[in-house]
């Protein structure tokens, strides 16, 4: 069987109600030699119901006996992977049409210095309660940005991203002891070596809602930043100075404070 050029891994959990829009930007790129890989990291809805039902021998469907993290998901799908390169569709957010076809085309035209091929996306919120919008994300950096990301600039996701499946591999794959902050400590470890291009268009969409979203477990991204924060630590120090570290631990303070905050103020309620 001819392998594919292009492996689309999209680690999923508890999304069935999700999921649909996800693939279905996937199966709608005009680049159409792909394969798609669902990891299902041990659901317990039906999205293996729902991924089943895609008329599409492309699409190759693996679940997690038990719950590991998104980093795991990750990496179960990179070990599968037949293609040259790896794609990332987070599971709440979608592509648009050209995204596989234009990231492809700037590896093709790139020296193999390039290790990295992401793209601009439009943010939307969908969390109930708060006012819905469509913000962009347009912080684009083209070369060596391994300085860029000990400063903090970071991509708000890792489904603008495409990478060589042996950049990966030497690179040492998503750190699963990290629950947040994995697509980081991953493009910081890529970035070493290798350099970072983008297109400059508009082909992703992320999603921001209340529904099972990493981003919004405050206990999670403490603990993801403070794994960052011992890891990369004396890296900031070193490269970007005290003062870059510091404005980073106080985003990890921050943290702290608003999950402390959100505590008490359940407690008092549960009081009443």
């Amino acid at each position: 069987m001819k392998k594919p050029t292009v492996s689309v891994i999209i680690p999923t959990y508890n999304r069935a109600r999700l999921i649909c829009k996800a693939v279905r930007s996937a199966l709608r790129q005009t680049y159409r030699d792909f394969e798609i890989i669902v990891v299902d990291d041990a659901s317990t809805d039906n999205t293996e119901q729902i991924i089943k039902s895609f008329d599409d021998s492309r699409i190759i469907y693996m679940k997690h006996k038990n719950n590991r993290g998104a980093s795991a998901a990750r990496n179960t799908g990179i070990k599968n992977s037949r293609g040259k390169y790896i794609a990332f569709l987070d599971s709440d957010d979608e592509w648009m049409p050209q995204k596989l076809e234009k990231q492809i085309a700037v590896f093709g035209r790139s020296s193999n210095t390039v290790g990295a091929v992401y793209c601009l996306c439009y943010i939307k919120n969908g969390v109930l309660g708060f006012r819905p919008y469509k913000k962009i994300w347009r912080d684009s950096k083209r070369g060596g940005v391994y300085n860029s990301l000990l400063k903090g600039w970071c991509p708000p996701t890792t489904s603008l991203f495409m990478l060589p499946v042996e950049v990966i591999m030497e690179s040492g794959l998503f750190d699963e002891d990290f629950p947040s902050f994995q697509d980081y400590d991953l493009w910081v470890r890529v970035s070493k070596k290798y350099d970072f291009d983008f297109v400059e268009e508009y082909l992703a969409v992320k999603h921001l809602h209340s529904e099972n979203q990493l981003t919004a477990d405050l206990k999670l991204r403490i603990k993801g930043l403070k794994l960052f924060l011992d890891k990369w630590g004396d890296f900031i120090k070193k490269e970007a100075g005290e003062q870059v570290y510091n404005n980073i631990k106080r985003k990890y303070l921050a943290a702290i404070c608003k999950d402390a905050v959100i505590s008490l103020v359940k407690k008092s309620i549960e009081k009443l």
